[in-house]
């Protein structure tokens, strides 16, 4: 009985992704950031199945985010002898069907990061097709803004960098992500220059832990490369 529950638990799960992946290819911006939250922020073992949707998604969005992934070592395990693959392996195996002309990978275990500096060096020969049009950052920007979500900005930060910063530092979070959000806009500031950093910030990012503590740190480093 257990057994069956979980059966139908994880076909639920698939098909309600699969849903969400394709309202998100017919251009519903909500779904968009959901999916795109999933890849960058997802828990464990949905890192892997939530980066399978990206060649089916495609468009610059899903390239930018295989891109993304690329500099990504977060890796996890069950808790037990379980140990999922880091994202920039996952991103390793999903890109040749992504797109079938680029390098070719043998096995993604072996070789990372020379198989990384190839993708990375493939993908700046054509800047352009991981870029997001004007039109599109703006409805992703606007959903955004109405959901008030921590992850929903993490995605809008790792998208577009300082540009989507200045917009984001002056939104009120919703009750339910008001502390962590308020510590995102100060890490940002810092980042970026606007604040001298602090011991206070360092204690603030490691009380928070969880997944708002994962999206801050992931945000943090990308504005730091």
């Amino acid at each position: 009985m257990a057994l069956e529950s979980l059966t139908e638990r994880l076909q639920e799960g698939v098909y309600n992704r699969a849903l969400r992946v394709a309202r998100a290819k017919a251009g519903n911006s909500d779904d968009l950031l959901d999916v795109a939250g999933e890849v960058l922020f997802g828990n464990s073992g949905l890192y892997l199945s939530a980066t399978q949707e990206l060649p089916y998604l495609g468009g610059a969005i899903s390239l930018q985010l295989l891109e993304l992934l690329l500099d990504d070592f977060t890796e996890a395990s069950n808790g037990g002898d379980l140990h999922y693959l880091a994202n920039a392996q996952n991103a390793l195996i999903v890109l040749p069907e992504a797109v079938p002309s680029g390098p070719a990978i043998v096995d993604p275990l072996i070789h990372l990061h020379d198989y990384r500096r190839k993708w990375h060096a493939w993908f700046d020969t054509d800047p352009a097709i991981t870029s997001l049009s004007t039109t599109e950052m703006q409805a992703l920007s606007a959903a955004a803004e109405k959901r008030l979500r921590l992850s929903d900005v993490g995605v809008l930060l790792l998208l577009a960098g300082r540009p989507m910063y200045e917009t984001v530092i002056a939104w009120t979070f919703q009750p339910s992500n008001a502390m962590a959000g308020d510590v995102m806009k100060e890490a940002l500031r810092i980042a970026y220059g606007d604040q001298l950093c602090s011991e206070g910030i360092v204690r603030r990012i490691v009380k928070l832990g969880g997944p708002d503590q994962r999206i801050i740190l992931k945000v943090l480093v990308s504005c730091l490369r």
